[in-house]
């Protein structure tokens, strides 16, 4: 019998796979088979918690019936231990979504269980256990987000340099939810893209604000910026990322000429300030034409008595044919911004605290109008 590092979870199929992000419950599983040999008993009075979707062919069923005959063995342990954890997010036919007292108590039975066994239970949550994914991802398909955050609770220590943090990004992108993902990562910093050193220093604390508001093939975006310029000048770059029509964008402000001197994009001029537009992860492709609209750092002080929104600076992008990033670079797709509008001191498009307001607007089909 091999050690329990050594086993190989299966998990039942979900049937074909559909194209891009899909939103589907995870799949129940089946009931688990069991070795007839004896090894060494090991006490299970805190993992074998009375399952809130039993029934008579259930797993548990079969674990009881096993284990008065024998001590289960490490792979038989961490058989269990998995279908436990997969009855957390489990949505079969009828069965309601399990409440957070139901799941907590699974996941500490489990957690007493792996402490016994030497096996390391954040190793496990973190896992793609299910279908390729994790047991966070179908907790979030599920809408089930109390569920979500309490395993997210459970998987510290975090070090698997952002895996987890996609998959989790990817279920919100497959439930088309940015506010989710937002609020996700303000919880639990493993989600949270490390900032360089150098933003660290120039932002000083402050953090960008983004709200993604949708509609049929369309959504808009609404950005505060702060520090926009030194980050511009350090960097050379102010990306964004964000979740709209099930898929992942990126928009960004790039400074054609890089800090360290090369240039960026050849198609531009040297000193010019571009604005892009690309996808991330495995995002759908799409087409996309979209409107950026930075505002005049005098727009919000004379909303009241009628400010002339002629002001604002007004960016059209015509027909971009989006796909994500590849071998062949990064698929992003640039236009020009006006050139020393934004980079000089003083620019009437920045604030007095270096904030940069901007709204983009961006349809997946043509626009009306």
């Amino acid at each position: 019998m091999g050690d329990a590092g050594d086993v190989k979870l299966e998990s039942p199929k979900l049937g074909s796979p559909s194209q891009g992000y899909t939103q589907m419950g995870p799949p129940a599983y089946a009931a688990s088979t069991t070795s007839t040999t004896s090894p060494p008993r090991v006490h299970l009075d805190d993992l074998l918690v009375e399952s809130p979707h039993q029934t008579t062919s259930s797993l548990f069923g079969n674990l009881f019936a096993c284990f008065a005959r024998s001590g289960p063995s490490a792979i038989e342990m961490r058989s269990t231990i998995h279908g436990l954890l997969r009855d957390v997010v489990q949505r079969g036919p009828g069965i309601e979504t399990m409440s957070v007292a139901e799941a907590a108590r699974i996941i500490d039975s489990c957690d007493a269980a792996c402490a016994g066994q030497g096996m390391d239970l954040p190793t496990l949550l973190r896992a793609r256990m299910v279908e390729g994914h994790t047991l966070v991802y179908w907790a979030i398909l599920a809408e089930n987000e109390p569920v979500a955050k309490l395993l997210l609770e459970h998987t510290a220590p975090w070090s698997d340099k952002g895996a987890f943090a996609d998959d989790v990004r990817a279920a919100c992108a497959a439930a088309s939810n940015d506010t989710l993902w937002r609020r996700l990562r303000s919880q639990f910093p493993i989600l949270e893209t490390p900032a360089s050193p150098v933003e660290t220093v120039v932002l000083a604390g402050e953090r960008d604000k983004i709200a993604v508001t949708t509609s049929r093939a369309a959504f808009k975006v609404d950005m505060h910026l702060p520090y926009f310029q030194r980050r511009m000048r350090a960097m050379g770059r102010v990306s964004v990322d964000l979740i709209a029509q099930a898929r992942i964008f990126r928009i960004s402000f790039i400074a054609n000429t890089t800090p360290d001197g090369a240039i960026v994009d050849r198609s531009f001029s040297a000193s010019a300030w571009l604005v892009s537009f690309g996808l991330q992860g495995n995002s759908t492709p799409t087409p996309l034409y979209a409107r950026v609209t930075i505002q005049h750092r005098d727009a919000t002080s004379t909303a009241d008595n009628g400010a002339d929104s002629t002001r604002a600076l007004i960016v059209d992008v015509e027909k971009k044919a989006l796909s994500g990033p590849s071998f062949w670079g990064s698929g992003e797709k640039r236009v020009p911004l006006l050139d020393n509008v934004l980079q000089d001191d003083d620019s009437p498009y920045i604030d007095g605290k270096g904030m940069l307001i901007a709204n983009v607007e961006v349809h997946l089909e043509p626009p009306l109008n």
